[in-house]
């Protein structure tokens, strides 16, 4: 009886799990492009709301197609702002989480320095496909003068994002993050001419981050947890992510304080989707999302929604 007792406690030490950073997600958005539609993008890049300014395409003309999905993904989350200050905004940091990036301009770049020498590499090279180079662009296109940084770089780079970002924000060095994740799906399998092996879309998913409770937060938290024992790592899918944050925010009131207009999503540059569909009664309760691991399997990233009632909702 003592001996199962004490395998009881220990299972419940074994199960516990303890918070270390986490914070509120004001708004997030959500798409997926194709090489063609990349493109089309830099030429024409998405509009802000007013007062935000504009975006050059100059300002893109070199960058990597994964920094061309960020600022596709940023630009349609800050619409979900609603008539937020600029100004406010101006101090805020940004997390670039790219994987692999800038693979087929590298190569590309290593094929003409092996054929031609160092003058057949182009001198756009560092500034626009190294690891910080997303986060740069991305302060640039919106007037962000707080801290940018590209982190991991990895298959662990959103879960070495979410580190940063929600540390940033626990340690008060900024009042709000955006997180922007990118990669490829499926990951690009490239030739040996740098050309893809298959068709591949970027993912991106943007996310507005502000300290845990802080007013205008939707109620929705992002959270790194410790766990007293490591788990076989897994990583962060983006898409899984964003198809989770869409389905709870779907469950929450249309006119609800939670909502507040909390998602976009594009299936493509330019196209969002329609304004869910919400049942007269439907009953909800606060869910947990774990999304993924670090590479030692010893911290999770979860999302967790608002607790929910039953709700009545006039048509």
């Amino acid at each position: 009886m003592l001996e199962r007792g004490m395998e009881s406690a220990e299972g419940q030490v074994a199960s516990r799990r303890r918070i270390l950073v986490d914070a509120g997600i004001r708004a997030f958005a959500f798409c997926r492009m194709s090489r063609g539609e990349i493109a089309a993008y830099r030429r024409r890049p998405g509009t802000l709301p007013p007062g935000w300014g504009g975006i050059q395409a100059s300002t893109l003309r070199y960058s990597d197609e994964q920094t061309i999905g960020a600022v596709a993904a940023l630009v349609m989350a800050v619409g979900q702002l609603g008539g937020s200050s600029p100004a406010s905004f101006q101090r805020w940091g940004v997390v670039a989480a790219s994987r692999f990036l800038g693979r087929s301009n590298l190569l590309a770049a290593m094929n003409r320095f092996r054929a031609e020498g160092v003058w057949g590499v182009s001198p756009h090279l560092i500034p626009h496909f190294a690891l910080h180079s997303p986060a740069g662009t991305l302060s640039l296109a919106i007037g962000i003068h707080g801290p940018n940084l590209g982190t991991g770089g990895g298959r662990f780079c959103l879960t070495d994002g979410v580190l940063t970002a929600l540390s940033w924000l626990s340690s008060g060095i900024v009042p709000g993050v955006w997180l922007v994740a990118t990669g490829w799906s499926p990951e690009m399998s490239l030739e040996d001419d740098a050309q893809p092996r298959e068709d591949a879309q970027c993912e991106s998913l943007a996310l507005a981050l502000v300290p845990a409770g802080t007013e205008g937060a939707s109620g929705f938290r992002l959270r790194l947890v410790a766990s007293l024992r490591a788990t076989e790592p897994s990583t962060i899918d983006i898409a899984e992510l964003a198809e989770n944050l869409q389905r709870q925010t779907e469950d929450l009131p249309r006119n609800g304080a939670n909502r507040r207009r909390l998602i976009a999503h594009a299936t493509h540059a330019g196209s969002t989707l329609p304004e869910p569909h919400f049942a007269p009664h439907s009953l909800s309760r606060s869910r947990l999302h774990k999304a993924g691991t670090d590479a030692t399997g010893s911290y999770h990233v979860e999302l967790t929604s608002p607790e929910l009632h039953r709700i009545n909702q006039e048509a």
